[in-house]
């Protein structure tokens, strides 16, 4: 009898270590199933976006992170974290705003947009929702500038330092790449009419 349950005792331990090595090469075959049978996303429209350069002036909500190509293709690597970008779109800064200028949709219908921060320290593609018609996703649109009363006085100004505070097309960082304007003809002592007033949306400083 002694013997016997020897044997028994054996053959258990054999059924087990049997049993454990299956569930392994089982849950190792799994494994290598699920990663090929992962589907990346595609492409299937990418193109420049031509509406008016302010209408697509964006800011970061922190929802989704940069990528150097929509985030669900294959080979995509990190740009710019969440973490970055809510930060970006927290800020009290006009630099911080993003331009978009390329669109793309993909074969799972969700939309990227290709941005570039007006400091440019940061350029890539981010998720932007489910409609190429309006921000969406990790991005929202962006009023750079806020309208202001105008003075009561709006004809005769001067410019009191033209090297320290001339004039722009845009006041500066309020569009990506705001320039100053052409001042070649400028005499001083010319005077201006005020015909606009407005604050920057993050700084709150007045222009006219």
């Amino acid at each position: 009898m002694w013997g016997v349950e020897l044997m028994n005792s054996g053959l258990k331990k054999s059924l087990y270590f049997g049993l454990a090595a299956v569930s392994m090469l089982a849950a190792s075959g799994l494994a290598t199933t699920n990663a090929s049978a992962k589907s990346y996303a595609k492409v299937t429209s990418n193109e420049t976006m031509t509406s008016a350069p302010a209408g697509r002036n964006v800011t970061t909500n922190g929802s989704n992170a940069l990528y150097t190509k929509a985030g669900t293709l294959r080979g995509a690597r990190l740009i710019a974290s969440k973490y970055t970008l809510q930060r970006y779109g927290n800020s009290k800064s006009s630099t911080k705003y993003f331009r978009a200028y390329r669109v793309a949709t993909t074969n799972k219908g969700s939309v990227y947009y290709k941005v570039v921060s007006f400091n440019g320290n940061y350029r890539g593609w981010i998720y932007g929702g489910k409609s190429t018609g309006s921000f969406g996703g990790g991005l929202a649109t962006a009023n750079t500038m806020t309208h202001a009363n105008m003075p009561t006085v709006t004809t005769g100004y001067t410019l009191k330092d033209n090297n320290k505070n001339t004039l722009w097309v845009n006041p500066k960082w309020s569009q990506y790449k705001a320039q100053q304007t052409n001042m070649s003809g400028y005499k001083t002592g010319d005077t201006f009419t005020i015909t606009g007033a407005a604050t920057k949306t993050r700084e709150g400083y007045l222009y006219y």
